[in-house]
């Protein structure tokens, strides 16, 4: 790889202004024991993947640097049927909490895709992902070290 295309794919890291982000918990709807290494897709309008993620052992999840805009919320876990949200909506530089509920499926049984509507905003509050919060979730933790690697090397100030 060359400087440039390092430079272009870190550059591709740093958050931008105009994205939204989602963050949520997954519990179980019987138990409310949180349930970790969920998979979780987010689909815009015509059905294709946008990001992927899965919940960390707490049950958190994070998907980050999302465009502005109305997606579906996918989640898996083997053992629990498929749970859809559908209008998630998404602003800019804004964060939508999305906490889930599932219901482990009972042996024997088929499994059916279970549809929700998401919670509708009603208020846009404005949260800041700072080094404390970014460790909780390998992802984002990999994308703070290469965002703040790049303020440092063309210094910018961070925030």
């Amino acid at each position: 790889m060359t400087c440039a295309s390092i430079l272009l794919f870190l550059l591709a890291l740093v958050p931008q202004r105009d994205a939204g982000w989602l963050r949520g918990k997954v519990t179980d709807k019987d138990t409310a024991a949180v349930i970790p290494n969920v998979e979780i897709f987010l689909s815009d309008a015509d059905g294709r993947n946008v990001l992927q993620s899965q919940t960390n052992q707490s049950g958190d999840f994070v998907l980050a640097g999302i465009s502005s805009g109305e997606y579906e919320l996918t989640l898996r876990k083997p053992l629990y049927p498929e749970h859809r949200l559908r209008s998630v909506e998404v602003r800019a530089e804004c964060g939508n909490v999305v906490d889930v509920q599932m219901k482990q499926a009972e042996a024997q049984t088929v499994i059916v895709t279970s549809e929700t509507r998401a919670p509708q905003f009603e208020a846009c509050r404005i949260e800041r992902f700072d080094r404390s919060r970014m460790d909780n979730y390998s992802a984002a933790r990999n994308i703070w070290y290469w965002s703040s690697k790049i303020h440092e090397h063309f210094g910018l100030a961070s925030g």
